[in-house]
């Protein structure tokens, strides 16, 4: 079985190594985005459009009790 890190990540003994502003300046790199399947992005885009429903709703609401009805 290979190596499950990515090729530019670093091996754990050389990380111990470190100086601390070294140790920020390598932990600190942004990961690559993450390849999500079909089923996840249309769940997170369905999470996205129910957040969006239930925000109109609040603000709905809202309006309408500083109306007094």
């Amino acid at each position: 079985m290979g190596d499950p890190r990515p090729e530019d990540h670093p091996d754990p003994g050389l990380i111990e190594g470190l100086e601390p502003d070294q140790l920020v300046a390598t932990s600190s790199r942004p990961l690559p985005p993450r390849q999500l399947s079909a089923a996840a992005k249309i769940g997170f885009w369905t999470l996205r459009g129910f957040v969006l429903l239930i925000t109109a709703l609040v603000v709905y609401s809202f309006v309408v009790s500083l109306r007094g009805h």
